[in-house]
């Protein structure tokens, strides 16, 4: 094959890029895995995979095992590095603490237990050491999980107690992995219970935001301690195209609508719980939930809601499958036992060919060739993890990253082929247009 010059791969990155309907963005397809022990990891992330295609996210729930320290075992280790070779996002949801780490050690999903000074070191130092097994490798962290619902905060919740740990654990995250993101954890979508037992989630959020909090670290407040937003905009059996409240699958954007209120509406969003449950049929005005009509709600979400928002980086139902599982699981599962694929299954999977390989689409962004001839799905962690940031509009295009990057989206260069290779150049100028992800970040 006659090699590239530098002008002619440009304008043939440019040709692709430039006459989308929209700026370059991630694929959004995604799953909420449920992996709890190493038999399971392989076989959910080819389900995953198989699901979402290259550049798709998954979320998995990364838990404590040994009831005295966060698991090392080998298991998230093996969880990540099989996402990464597949070319999946990950988003780890950090809870379940240690019982010394909990404000109550009996109970499993209990609160963090801060100190004497009313501060959680011991909770950010534990976070630390996580993510600090992960550097460069693990991407996206959400802290915690629903905190506006009593059986995730200890029976009480309470948004000021929330902003202190959430501050705490963002510092550890980030003393650990600068270039780690991290996500406000999804809220339950609820009116509340007249008990106070659980708090309509809008109203958490923009009591977070009243917290006259300040970090002890670096003197900033609540939004400064968190860069992405989780949302969990379940349909009920609401239509997709349902806006008329926050339950559907448009809910993320009432709670844009309290971050905007103050001024903090510009980040962008991760989905990272949603879906139908078979036999739902909560608002008697729609018919109930059907396999054939979850089928067609979840491919409409998918590509005419989430798809189309630049501010969703992508959405994981809930959830694929699980060895384990409670009576309230079962309802959402997308592949039974025996690995029968849903009919939701089947429909998503069929969108892979209109949603994985846009021309414009950065998936796992840009490929080390030097360390890995011929294998495109293992990145230089720490260009990749650059790349990553700018692609979501966070940092400004950084200077030359590397020797020879290449771009996955398309397959626009074969790999294997040294002739093809981008050099510094080229990435830089693909990086300048991905970052109109974030039209208010222009370079």
């Amino acid at each position: 094959m006659k090699p590239l010059s530098n002008i002619t791969r440009i304008a043939t990155i440019l040709s692709l890029l430039l006459p989308c309907a929209k700026p370059a963005r991630a694929n959004a397809l995604g799953i909420h895995t449920m992996v709890q022990d190493n038999g399971e990891t392989i076989s959910q992330l080819d389900l995953a995979a198989e699901l979402c295609g290259r550049g798709g996210w998954v979320k998995q729930l990364m838990y404590v095992q040994d009831g005295t320290e966060w698991s090392f075992d080998g298991k998230w280790t093996t969880f990540v590095d099989g996402a990464r070779l597949r070319s999946l996002n990950v988003v780890a949801r950090l809870h379940y603490l240690p019982p010394s780490y909990r404000a109550n050690p009996s109970n499993f999903a209990g609160k963090p237990k801060p100190g004497a000074d009313g501060h959680y070191t011991a909770y950010k130092d534990l976070i630390r050491g996580f993510v600090s097994r992960f550097r460069g490798t693990l991407h996206y962290i959400e802290l915690w999980n629903e905190p506006n619902l009593a059986g995730e905060w200890d029976d009480q919740p309470n948004a000021e107690e929330f902003v202190r740990a959430l501050c705490a654990g963002y510092d550890g995250v980030k003393e650990a992995d600068p270039t780690c993101l991290v996500a406000f954890p999804g809220l339950a979508p609820t009116n509340g219970t007249p008990d106070g037992k659980n708090i309509d989630n809008l109203v958490f959020l923009r009591s977070c935001y009243q917290s006259n909090y300040v970090c002890p670290r670096d003197g900033r407040k609540f939004k400064d301690h968190f860069d992405l937003l989780a949302s969990h905009p379940y349909g009920m059996n609401h239509p997709p195209q349902y806006n008329s409240d926050k339950y559907g699958t448009r809910g993320y954007q009432y709670e844009l609508n309290v971050m905007k209120e103050f001024g903090d509406d510009a980040k962008k969003v991760l989905i990272t719980e949603c879906g139908y449950a078979l036999g739902n049929h909560d608002d008697t005005r729609y018919p109930a939930i059907t396999e054939e009509l979850r089928a067609d709600y979840m491919l409409i979400a998918f590509r005419d809601v989430w798809a189309r928002d630049i501010r969703v980086l992508g959405a994981m139902p809930y959830f694929l499958r699980a060895q384990e599982r409670q009576p309230w699981d079962t309802p959402f599962f997308w592949v039974y036992d025996g690995g029968i694929r849903t009919a939701q299954f089947l429909a998503v999977k069929a969108l892979r060919g209109v949603l994985e390989d846009l021309p414009g689409n950065v998936i796992m962004r840009y490929g080390n060739y030097p360390r890995y001839p011929y294998f495109q799905d293992i990145v230089d962690a720490r260009d990749s993890a650059r790349a990553m940031l700018v692609a979501n509009g966070l940092t400004p295009v950084p200077g030359p990253l590397v020797q020879h990057y290449h771009v996955t989206a398309g397959d626009v260069f074969p790999a294997g082929n040294p002739d093809d290779r981008l050099t510094p150049g080229d990435a830089d100028a693909i990086l300048s247009l991905a970052v109109g992800l974030n039209p208010n970040n222009q370079p």
